[in-house]
């Protein structure tokens, strides 16, 4: 009976195989002592570019976990739907192979525990595993996700759905840090410490240890980042050349300005976003990387969780949970006049009868009034209210009369007069301002980083004195961009920007200006001569300079002394070639490069999709309606030029508004056109439910003909891909098809998307009570909390020049006592990855850390096919009163060499860093580095490198995978052909996909093409 049901069990669950598509491992199931995760799952974010027949890409692994607020919060475990419990000697019996297990969505760890069983040959279990009714999983089927789709689709989904905005304030907290925000509405977010302003009022703890931070020297090799952080130079003006917006420097300060517009935070979860800070001391975080203009109270703009919100103080007045402002100060609303009789019950009943009863109380209240009661400001500067003066106005937002400020730190500015208790005071009118909500552009004059020995002398000879002030300021704040001093004289000729000792300043050749980097191309032109927005240091001067893609492709990009032009004579050129064919780009006239090719709308022979006005469904057009001076299709897809002409040097306006010569950016359409035709169904959908769609619209921006592929057989499309039908120009008959239903996919509701905040929802037991997965950035029962950590990027080069070398890298965190925080570990493919960054989370041991230890990053290589030791390099983890530590390093791995010189210590030999020697210990068990053998439990045939929270860290062969390599991978069997290498992709992502590194010669997914050669033979050359 047993077995009949064991055969049932195992039949159920191959059964539901081709009805479930999607499964789901954990790791991380075994809780340990001091465990602040567990029951892990992997998302991969891969941004890649290419550019010229180069790769560039950035790779991030992101572990969403169980992460509770505290060791004490892990509940009792709640069993979902269990579909049978079989022991591993059941499982044996049945010779029940741990692939299969893979495929019955069975824990990693307990996977490995079987294997493990199954390799001792002789021992017997009874150890239980938990089969699950799907869509359970977990150790004990107690979970399961909201979505049937796969992990990564289920965290794009949710991301994307954020742009859907929530009425509710959704925002996380940094706790770590006693701070009195002043509201119990408001809490400090990380990435306003050391912002330059106090927000914490009880003592300003935001800012106290931040002048460490500033006063930070740079190496000879390495940029200083605005907020005083160093980077290696090689990683300066990266983004949207070779990178995707990537950002180095904390703040941002490492591309130019124009980079750091196009975030949209709210549907990324990556380091872009997650480990950035506002750029701009005159914006206000979202607490999600997104950063918006600062006034108070905020008008115009908005967070997508609504942070912005809960900072319109005045707003708040009538909200009982906000005890913040006084009882005279409502009187003083109230007593406005400017609430309809219903709007005065709802708000102003529970004061007063009636707007003259308000005014008589209001005559017993202080002639004064600072609301709220806590500075609004950088902890100084309040907002202040005459009792006797209309308080509001129909149609204006609340204004305050007058603004208090601390005199010292703003000496630059005149007062209307005093107060009693020495608050220095200016009227709201005497400030000048275009918006009278917008006196943060004055008062952020006030900020002080140094201090200064009187009103004309600085503490530190790299600061300069802002005239009239006695503020001072880093002397790298120089013509970047940002009025630091009061009347913007730091960004003015008179502050000497080219007697700057910095080689990275652009010099302005029509005037003495000397910029930062950052403010080169960045879309504003600074020198007289424009020359910073027209120079380019790659800038083309001559015709070999140009790749053949290039040419003729509707782009100048070659500027000589003569006519000559990489567009001149182009009627001898044909426009449809190998490059332009199918690339998604209408590169030739009519669009005639991109008919008939494969394409998700599925349009018939010489037709284009189009997005048809009336009925709002993707169609398709005939090739003879386009260019025909009538709008078809929403955005003017058919009738490309005019947006061509009209917006010559506006590569990024190409979606026309329906009837109407107004061209927009693609993604501004819902806001900037007024046709009902344009503001559609779609701007209320999520990008991903209309991917095709969006990104046919998106394709008609300029900037993807910037994308040039150099000549190569790898890089060469098939060319033709289809005859052009002779028929072409014949008469029409049916010219408009409705292209193929786009597939369905689910969606979530506005509590599932925002009730983890930046993490991802589960649903946990019988009950399908709500939990959440994390990512390392934050913690808690609804990851409400952020987290301390190091955010690392690594780029490598490799001095050999061997194709097949493949290096396993292990990255940990050690404090200074020896002890590994945590640990990551990559694959390095030299031949593939050479122009790859990997971003990498490390996180601390305890939570908070221990401020009072030392930490370093320690990154160790090792040959990935005989598991050799390679070579090592540390980074020390500077600033540790900061929550997040920025650090980036490009290493590169030395030719092999041997140690020879033994340490004194027995079984130690030594082993060389980059900068330094140490001594690791010479074990007698070769799967074993410096470390007790009793304590590492991986495989036999893997290498244990160390030990981090009770685990083993693990380094597999080729030929193994998981955590402690107990598991063949898929390249156990080598599959790579003609003398190739197969790679097995990171398990924690997919278990059976793989590169295969190619000898000389060959290429394809397997090796399995000979590359186009010539052979030369000679003959009797006697």
């Amino acid at each position: 009976m047993v077995l009949i049901q064991l055969f049932i069990s195992i039949f159920s669950i191959l059964s539901y195989s081709h009805t479930w598509e999607y499964h789901f491992n954990l790791y991380h199931t075994d809780l340990m002592n001091n465990d602040f995760s567990r029951d892990c799952i992997y998302h991969t974010i891969n941004h890649q570019l290419d550019l010229d027949g180069k790769k560039y890409e950035t790779r991030q692994l992101i572990e969403y976990c169980i992460r509770p607020s505290s060791k004490k919060e892990y509940e009792d475990v709640i069993n979902g739907t269990i579909y049978s419990v079989l022991t591993f000697d059941q499982l044996k019996k049945k010779n029940i192979t741990t692939e299969s297990l893979v495929d019955w969505a069975i824990p990693m760890d307990l996977i490995e525990r079987y294997q493990h069983f199954l390799d001792m040959n002789n021992s017997s279990s009874m150890e239980l595993l938990y089969n699950c009714t799907i869509p359970w999983f977990g150790p004990f089927c107690q979970y399961r996700f909201a979505l049937n789709q796969t992990f990564s689709s289920i965290v794009d989904i949710t991301f994307e759905s954020k742009q859907a905005q929530d009425s509710y304030a959704n925002f996380t907290c940094y706790v770590h840090m006693k701070c009195d925000r002043g509201s119990s509405l408001l809490c400090l977010d990380w990435r306003e410490i050391c912002d330059g302003k106090i927000d914490c009022l009880d003592g300003g703890e935001d800012e106290k240890y931040c002048l460490e931070l500033h006063m930070n020297q740079c190496a000879q090799d390495e940029y200083q980042c605005r907020n005083g952080m160093c980077i290696n130079q090689v990683f300066l003006l990266e983004a949207g050349i070779s990178y995707s917006q990537d950002y180095e420097c904390l703040d941002q300060s490492d591309e130019s300005s124009e980079a750091g517009t196009m975030k949209r935070c709210v549907k990324d979860p990556s380091f872009r976003c997650e480990d950035t800070v506002c750029r701009f001391p005159n914006t206000l975080t979202c607490g999600d990387g997104d950063c918006i203009p600062w006034s108070v109270p905020n008008e115009g703009h908005s967070c997508y969780n609504n942070r912005d919100q809960v900072f319109n103080y005045d707003f708040e007045w009538h909200n009982e949970q906000v005890t913040r402002f006084s009882r005279c100060f409502k009187l003083g609303i109230c007593a406005s006049n400017i609430f309809s009789e219903n709007d005065f019950d709802y708000y102003c009943q529970k004061l007063c009868e009636n707007v003259k009863i308000c005014k008589m109380n209001l005559e017993y209240c202080p002639s004064y009034l600072f609301e709220p009661d806590f500075p609004v400001w950088d902890g100084h500067v309040r907002l202040g209210f005459f009792s006797n003066q209309t308080f509001m106005e129909k149609g204006y937002p609340l204004i305050p009369h007058f603004v208090c400020y601390d005199k010292y730190k703003c000496s630059f500015l005149s007062p209307t007069f005093e107060l009693n208790n020495n608050y220095t005071c200016i009227h709201i009118h005497h400030l000048n301002l275009s918006y009278p909500l917008d006196y943060n552009k004055i008062f952020i004059s006030c900020i002080q980083h140094y201090q200064n020995v009187d009103e004309m002398t600085c503490v530190s000879s790299s600061t300069l004195h802002c005239l009239g002030t006695n503020k001072c300021i880093p002397k790298r704040y120089v013509m970047d961009g940002i009025p630091d001093c009061y009347n913007g004289f730091d960004e003015s000729i008179a502050a000497n920007s080219c007697v700057l000792n910095d080689n990275y300043r652009f010099h302005c050749t029509s005037e003495s200006k000397c910029l930062s980097p950052t403010m080169v191309r960045d879309g504003t032109s600074q020198c007289i001569g424009n020359e910073d927005e027209t120079y380019s240091s790659e800038q083309v001067t001559h015709i070999q300079q140009l790749p053949f893609s290039a040419l003729c492709d509707g782009r100048q990009e070659l500027f000589s002394s003569t006519n000559e032009s990489d567009e001149t004579h182009c009627e001898q050129w044909p426009c449809t070639n190998q490059y332009t064919r199918c690339n998604g780009v209408w590169n030739c006239p009519k669009g005639i490069d991109e008919i008939n090719c494969p394409s998700n709308f599925h349009c018939p022979q010489n037709h284009h999709p189009c997005l048809f006005p009336k009925t709002q469904i993707m169609g398709c057009l005939h090739l003879n309606q386009t260019e025909d001076g009538t709008m078809d299709c929403l955005g003017g897809t058919d009738e490309r030029t005019f947006c061509h002409l009209s917006y010559p040097g506006d590569e990024n306006r190409r979606y026309r508004c329906w009837n109407d010569t107004k061209c927009v950016d693609y993604s501004q359409r819902c806001t900037r056109c007024k046709s009902s035709e344009d503001v559609n169904e779609f701007c209320g959908k999520p990008t991903y439910s209309i991917f095709d769609i969006s990104e046919y619209f998106q394709f008609m921006q300029d900037l993807y003909l910037v994308v040039k592929l150099p000549f190569s057989p790898q890089s060469s499309r098939p060319f033709p891909t289809r005859p052009t039908s002779p028929s072409i120009n014949k008469p029409i008959q049916n010219q408009v098809f409705q292209a193929k239903q786009l597939k369905n996919i689910d969606r979530l509701n506005s509590k599932q998307t925002w009730f983890c905040h930046r993490g991802i929802l589960i649903y946990y037991g019988k009950n399908e009570s709500e939990k959440c997965l994390c990512p390392p950035s934050y913690y808690g029962s609804r990851c409400q909390y952020q987290n301390q950590r190091v955010s690392l990027t690594l780029r490598f080069r490799n001095e050999n020049l061997n194709k097949l070398d493949i290096m396993g890298i292990i990255i940990t965190l050690i404090d200074n006592a020896g002890v590994i925080q945590s640990h990551e570990q990559v694959t390095y493919i030299p031949i593939h990855d050479c122009n790859t960054k990997f971003n990498i989370y490390l996180l601390y041991r305890d939570r908070p850390k221990d401020t009072t230890k030392n930490y370093t990053i320690r990154i160790d290589a090792y040959d990935k096919i005989n598991l050799l030791y390679l070579a090592s390099w540390t980074l020390p983890v500077k600033f540790i009163f900061m929550p997040v530590n920025r650090v980036s390093a490009e290493l590169v791995i030395p030719a092999r060499y041997h140690c020879h010189r033994v340490c004194n210590l027995q079984h130690r030999e030594q082993q060389k860093l980059v900068n330094t020697e140490f001594c690791r210990c010479e074990s007698k068990n070769p799967q074993t580095t410096f470390l007790d053998r009793e304590k590492c439990n991986c495989s036999s045939d893997s290498l244990c490198v160390g030990i981090v929270h009770n685990r083993s860290i693990c380094l597999c062969p080729l030929t193994k995978m998981s955590p402690r390599c107990f598991i063949k991978s898929i390249c156990h069997k080598n599959i790579c052909m003609n003398g190739g290498l197969c790679v097995p992709h990171n398990d924690r992502i997919s278990l059976t996909n793989f590169t295969c590194a190619c000898q000389d010669g060959f290429s394809g997914k397997r090796c399995e093409y000979e590359d186009v050669k010539i052979d030369i033979s000679f003959y009797d050359v006697s």
